[in-house]
């Protein structure tokens, strides 16, 4: 039967350099999430104030060319909106994203896949982009 060691000793075990290489791993990737979901944070917030207002919401929902009822559009607002100040902030952008994107209503959950994915082709073809120049030595 196996029997649980407690954490100390498993931390005991192990080196301070595996221990720091493995923080430094994690602080990267933390890094990298957050960085990813700030730039689309900044896409979406055009007038670059540091929150996304009302319109600029709407303005994305439609550019992205989803079909989403205009009443849908306060509750995917409010659903962001946390602190209900009447804008979303990145602190409240990344929190939604960090709770695992899940919407309460179905336009929120169209509204956010479809935006992720938008944002990752534009992703997907720069990097290509990059990819090819680095190679061809531009």
């Amino acid at each position: 039967m196996y029997k649980h060691t407690p954490l100390k000793v498993e931390l005991k075990d192990l080196e301070v350099e595996t221990i720091k290489t493995a923080a430094l791993e994690l602080i990267e990737e933390h890094k990298k999430i957050t960085g990813d979901v700030f730039e689309v944070f900044e896409k979406i917030d055009t007038d670059k104030s540091g929150f996304i207002d009302r319109t600029e919401l709407i303005s994305v929902i439609q550019q992205l060319g989803l079909e989403v009822a205009p009443e849908d559009y306060k509750g995917i607002f409010e659903e962001l909106d946390l602190n209900n100040d009447g804008e979303i902030s990145p602190a409240e952008f990344l929190a939604w994203h960090l709770s695992g994107r899940s919407g309460t209503t179905p336009g929120m959950k169209k509204f956010f896949k479809a935006a992720y994915a938008s944002f990752n082709l534009l992703k997907q073809t720069h990097d290509t982009v990059t990819e090819v120049l680095k190679n061809d030595g531009r």
